[in-house]
């Protein structure tokens, strides 16, 4: 919920919400990697299986569940790598 008005701030005002800005991202970023983490986990037949026969993990096998873990979830992690670039990039057009 406070994504978009963060966004809104930093099309204002880049420099001064830039912490705030790659603070979001990481987050974001570790929020993806530990739902990918806890998907594998409690996938049955899972080399790693820690968790038991959950009840929701099935339904991530069929449509339209199964564009999460297939479509949506390397999407966000893409667009995430777009903003770290994006902070990198204005971050040494600053420096230089």
């Amino acid at each position: 919920m406070t994504a978009i008005p963060l966004a809104a701030a930093t099309a204002r005002n880049l420099w001064g919400n830039r912490r705030a800005v790659l603070a979001w991202n990481i987050l974001g970023t570790l929020d993806l990697v530990v739902a990918v983490s806890l998907g594998v986990a409690s996938a049955p037949g899972s080399p790693i299986q820690i968790f038991g026969e959950a009840i929701g993990s099935k339904a991530m096998w069929s449509l339209p569940w199964s564009n999460i873990p297939i479509l949506l979830v390397p999407f966000y992690l893409i667009i995430h790598g777009v903003i770290f670039a994006q902070l990198a990039r204005a971050n040494r057009a600053v420096v230089v």
